[in-house]
Protein backbone atom coordinates (compact mmCIF):
# COMPACT_ATOMS: atom_id res chain seq x y z
CA UNK A 1 0.00 0.00 0.00
CA UNK A 2 1.56 3.27 -0.72
CA UNK A 3 1.61 5.92 1.78
CA UNK A 4 0.19 9.55 0.93
CA UNK A 5 1.67 10.72 4.38
CA UNK A 6 3.71 14.39 3.61
CA UNK A 7 7.10 14.61 4.36
CA UNK A 8 7.79 15.89 7.84
CA UNK A 9 11.62 16.41 9.68
CA UNK A 10 9.99 14.54 12.71
CA UNK A 11 9.59 10.76 12.73
CA UNK A 12 5.84 9.92 14.39
CA UNK A 13 5.45 8.77 17.67
CA UNK A 14 1.88 7.02 16.52
CA UNK A 15 0.10 5.77 14.59
CA UNK A 16 -4.10 5.58 14.97
CA UNK A 17 -6.62 3.94 12.85
CA UNK A 18 -9.89 4.77 13.11
CA UNK A 19 -13.43 2.76 11.89
CA UNK A 20 -16.35 4.98 11.27
CA UNK A 21 -19.81 3.25 10.65
CA UNK A 22 -21.92 6.17 10.25
CA UNK A 23 -21.14 10.12 11.02
CA UNK A 24 -19.61 10.98 14.53
CA UNK A 25 -16.94 9.47 16.99
CA UNK A 26 -15.40 6.35 15.57
CA UNK A 27 -16.70 3.27 16.36
CA UNK A 28 -14.00 1.31 16.65
CA UNK A 29 -10.13 3.15 16.86
CA UNK A 30 -6.97 1.74 18.12
CA UNK A 31 -3.23 3.09 18.66
CA UNK A 32 0.00 1.48 17.62
CA UNK A 33 3.75 2.98 17.90
CA UNK A 34 4.68 0.69 15.23
CA UNK A 35 3.35 2.02 11.37
CA UNK A 36 3.79 -1.73 9.89
CA UNK A 37 1.21 -2.47 12.74
CA UNK A 38 -1.38 -0.21 12.65
CA UNK A 39 -0.99 -0.53 8.56
CA UNK A 40 -1.86 -4.09 8.94
CA UNK A 41 -4.88 -3.15 10.92
CA UNK A 42 -5.99 -0.20 8.31
CA UNK A 43 -6.10 -3.48 5.52
CA UNK A 44 -7.69 -5.68 7.52
CA UNK A 45 -10.30 -3.15 8.41
CA UNK A 46 -10.59 -2.77 4.36
CA UNK A 47 -11.05 -6.14 3.79
CA UNK A 48 -13.73 -6.76 6.35
CA UNK A 49 -15.49 -3.74 6.44
CA UNK A 50 -14.76 -1.55 3.22
CA UNK A 51 -17.68 -3.15 1.25
CA UNK A 52 -20.37 -1.97 4.16
CA UNK A 53 -22.24 1.11 2.81
CA UNK A 54 -21.13 4.55 4.74
CA UNK A 55 -18.10 3.05 5.89
CA UNK A 56 -15.28 5.16 6.88
CA UNK A 57 -11.45 3.89 8.05
CA UNK A 58 -8.63 6.23 8.70
CA UNK A 59 -5.00 5.57 9.06
CA UNK A 60 -3.19 8.77 10.84
CA UNK A 61 0.26 9.26 12.05
CA UNK A 62 0.63 11.57 15.11
CA UNK A 63 3.84 13.61 16.16
CA UNK A 64 5.79 14.71 18.93
CA UNK A 65 3.89 18.28 19.04
CA UNK A 66 0.19 16.25 18.84
CA UNK A 67 -0.83 17.02 15.00
CA UNK A 68 -1.70 14.74 13.14
CA UNK A 69 -1.33 13.18 9.14
CA UNK A 70 -3.63 11.19 7.45
CA UNK A 71 -1.72 8.57 5.84
CA UNK A 72 -4.34 6.65 4.48
CA UNK A 73 -8.34 6.86 4.25
CA UNK A 74 -10.81 4.17 2.80
CA UNK A 75 -13.19 5.10 0.64
CA UNK A 76 -10.54 7.29 -1.30
CA UNK A 77 -12.99 9.12 -1.91
CA UNK A 78 -14.32 10.44 1.17
CA UNK A 79 -14.44 14.04 1.42
CA UNK A 80 -13.36 14.80 4.87
CA UNK A 81 -10.31 13.10 3.89
CA UNK A 82 -7.13 15.63 3.77
CA UNK A 83 -3.62 15.08 3.29
CA UNK A 84 -2.70 17.96 5.52
CA UNK A 85 -1.35 17.90 9.44
CA UNK A 86 -3.64 18.94 11.93
CA UNK A 87 -4.39 19.66 15.78
CA UNK A 88 -6.84 17.29 16.86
Amino acid sequence: MASSEPAHDDQPVAYHVTLRFRPGPPGVTGTWADGAVAERKFTGFVGTYGSVAGIQIQLLAEFADGTRSTVETWPKEHPEASSGRSKE
